[in-house]
């Protein structure tokens, strides 16, 4: 969110300095989980990462919503981010709208 937040603000000094610790810090966690699955799955994490690239997917397909749940979404509370990112686009918004 702090990236898109630099961007939607055209701060690009600040695009920069963040952007950095965020890949790092983005990298480091999806080392820690992939650690954490492969000990979690052993049987199926090889063939799980040759078929699912690890940051970009390839081409969208129907598939990768077919296990979505607007229940488990709600348990998840992934709501927050949601809300979250709505009223920070908002506030900046109105503060560009204010600086002009």
């Amino acid at each position: 969110m702090m990236v898109a937040f630099c961007i939607l603000c055209k701060d690009w000094g600040s695009l920069a300095f963040v952007s950095g610790p965020v890949l790092f810090i983005y990298y480091l966690q999806v080392a820690h989980e992939e650690v954490f699955l492969a000990a979690k799955f052993p049987n199926s994490w090889t063939q799980y990462t040759r078929d699912v690239p690890r940051f970009i997917p390839q081409h969208l397909s129907n598939r990768m919503l077919a296990g979505w749940s607007l229940a488990q979404w709600i348990d998840n509370r992934e709501y927050k981010a949601l809300i979250t990112s709505v009223v920070g686009v908002m506030a900046i918004y109105c503060w560009l709208c204010l600086v002009r």
